[in-house]
């Protein structure tokens, strides 16, 4: 594991990085491990930096860069997919917002070729989403599920749509969060404080990037029960580098963010684990506690050693039964997932994610 760290650390600072030579041989095991955590795109460039900085390991590249760019190719036809289906909504006066990965192949010229990005996320406004299904059905999407059960109040996003010729899923989102209790920026905002980029010759919006790192610290720490399970996924550790590198973020909005919805631990384990694991850098990282660094150093941990099943299943039981108490409305759910095939192994596939089983 400390192979793909270093890569990954050196993406951003090659001077703190002196790779072990008697880790060349483990460059295929590095790359499996670091695709377990979608961040094997991101390899190359910490490859890239350590070469320059004069080490010789020219000879490994290649095998890297062919994955970056079999990565890129994939974010050009997702970026042409954003592209129309920004056109589509304008035409309809649907205000959007790209969200999480789909935000950095915008903003980025390079494709953002170093991000693996499975979905287009686009934020609308909670009485438009239906409209805005309605302009991607008309332009070919299909929904991946039954609409049936989309519940405003419930869900922080509409059935998911699927282009069958393009192989690009699109969730339309109302909101960041799964629960509203959980949602750390309102929508409202999120569009108040959006940026412009420009793309393929149109000007499309994405969330500023205060908003951008709160959403993707509580997207990871929460909404993918991160802090919970003590898991931290490299792919959203790189995600943050690449952001506090790319712009200059002010965490006191951040802090406040997490402090307001009492998520404080959630926001300092993961910038502690980050930290630790290839060296990011916030004003935050000289008031780590002593929890922050357990947590990190367990999450980090997961990455390759699995905890014992029946700690995993307490943990899930007993964040299931925190959820309840806060959102009765969750059972409604979890009984009309249980009669839809295909919502309940949507719900088994994101819970094997989750827990590593």
């Amino acid at each position: 594991m400390q192979f793909v760290l270093d890569l990954l650390r050196a993406r951003f600072a090659p001077g703190d990085v002196k790779l072990d030579p008697g880790l060349r041989p483990h460059l295929l095991r590095a790359l499996e491990l670091a695709g377990d955590q979608d961040a094997a795109s991101a390899l190359a460039g910490g490859l890239r930096q350590l070469i320059k900085a004069g080490l010789n390991w020219q000879d490994l590249l290649p095998l890297l860069e062919a994955v970056e760019k079999t990565n890129a190719k994939k974010n050009t036809s997702l970026k042409e997919d954003a592209l129309a289906i920004s056109s589509w909504l304008e035409a309809e006066d649907i205000k959007h917002v790209f969200l999480k990965g789909a935000a950095f192949m915008l903003e980025d010229t390079g494709e953002a070729a170093w991000r693996t990005i499975t979905d287009l996320d686009i934020l609308v406004a909670p009485d438009d989403v239906i409209r805005a299904g309605e302009v991607l059905r008309m332009q070919g999407y299909r929904f991946a599920m039954d609409p049936a059960a989309y519940r405003p109040h419930v869900h922080h996003h509409y059935a998911p749509l699927v282009n069958d010729d393009t192989g690009t899923f699109v969730e339309l989102h109302v909101r960041l969060m799964q629960d509203q209790a959980d949602n750390l920026v309102a929508t409202p905002d999120i569009f108040a404080r959006k940026r412009t980029v420009k793309c393929g010759g149109r000007a499309l919006s994405i969330p500023c990037p205060e908003h951008r790192m709160i959403h993707l610290i509580a997207h990871a720490q929460i909404s993918n029960w991160g802090y919970v399970l003590r898991k931290i996924a490299l792919k959203d550790v790189v995600d943050a580098y690449e952001l506090a590198s790319w712009h200059q973020i002010d965490w006191n909005q951040v802090t406040t963010a997490f402090t307001a919805n009492g998520c404080e631990a959630q926001l300092a384990s993961f910038l502690t684990a980050a930290d630790q694991a290839i060296g990011l850098k916030t004003p935050l990282a000289g008031i780590q506690s002593r929890a922050a660094l357990i947590w990190a150093k367990a999450s980090i941990r997961a990455i390759t050693e699995s905890e014992h099943a029946p700690i995993t299943a307490m943990r899930i039981l007993g964040h299931y039964l925190r959820l309840f108490v806060r959102n009765p409305g969750r059972l409604g759910i979890i009984w009309q997932t249980v009669k839809d095939p295909v919502r309940l192994q949507h719900l088994l596939k994101i819970n094997r994610q989750r827990t590593g089983f």
